[in-house]
């Protein structure tokens, strides 16, 4: 397709609500999208850490603002760095949400900020008590191909971030199955993402070769991206989107 038939898509594919335990009671799901069209983006998706509860809330919403929002969650695997999944529809999402949720300790109790379920209206519904952001217990390789089997994406989230990157963990990281990576200011909000490009491809020339992605990570709705990073694509949808990821 010629350039000028593509569309040009701001996006920030990697935003937290009030669901998680890291995220500010302002990040309810109304508060997110409306920041997100405030500040001129097209694309968004919400990831919370290892569940999809709050999109019940997202459906009741979606079709309301000129936005389009792609199902996502974030997990932290079992070594412990963080991915991205993402999906077409809400029911394979959910199915994969229900794969994360029985693979994780129920028992273990939030000893952070509250993890609040708010509806369309920003009143809380529910405060979920066991803590939600943990290691799953199923390998990297066994989350990969749950996804892969729900027709899922899959991008290594903030890979240069410390304690949460994969990169923590591996240097060499070409034999795991993914579609893109992530790269992070990690919370360096005022350096030229050149720099940390830079510095990063240096220390690992192999991950030029690899589709990038710049999010916001989002935890608070000031941090939430405006129009920082923008992608090219021939329909604003998950179609689009995942056309964008594999070519």
């Amino acid at each position: 397709m010629e350039e000028n038939k593509l569309i040009n898509v701001w996006y920030d594919m990697h935003i937290h609500t009030c669901l998680s335990s890291c995220g500010r009671r302002e990040n309810s799901v109304v508060n997110v999208i409306k920041k997100c069209v405030e500040n001129g983006l097209n694309l968004i998706s919400i990831t919370d850490h290892n569940t999809s509860l709050h999109y019940d809330t997202v459906e009741k919403l979606k079709n309301k603002y000129p936005i389009e929002i792609i199902y996502g969650i974030e997990v932290t695997t079992y070594d412990g760095f963080h991915t991205l999944f993402y999906f077409e529809t809400l029911d394979k999402l959910k199915d994969f949400s229900s794969y994360i949720d029985q693979n994780i300790d129920h028992t273990v109790l939030n000893e952070y900020d509250p993890q609040i379920i708010t509806d369309e209206f920003d009143n809380e519904i529910e405060v979920l008590d066991y803590k939600i952001n943990q290691n799953v217990r199923c390998s990297y390789k066994e989350l990969a191909q749950q996804a892969r089997q729900r027709d899922g994406l899959i991008i290594l989230a903030h890979v240069n971030r410390g304690g949460s990157g994969i990169l923590h963990f591996y240097d060499d990281i070409t034999s795991f199955d993914f579609d893109a990576i992530e790269i992070s200011k990690n919370g360096n909000y005022e350096l030229d993402i050149e720099i940390i490009k830079k510095d990063l491809f240096e220390k690992y020339p192999y991950l030029q070769e690899y589709k990038k992605v710049y999010n916001s990570d989002g935890h608070e709705l000031r941090r939430i991206h405006g129009k920082f990073y923008n992608i090219k694509l021939k329909e604003l949808s998950f179609k689009g989107f995942k056309e964008w990821l594999k070519n």
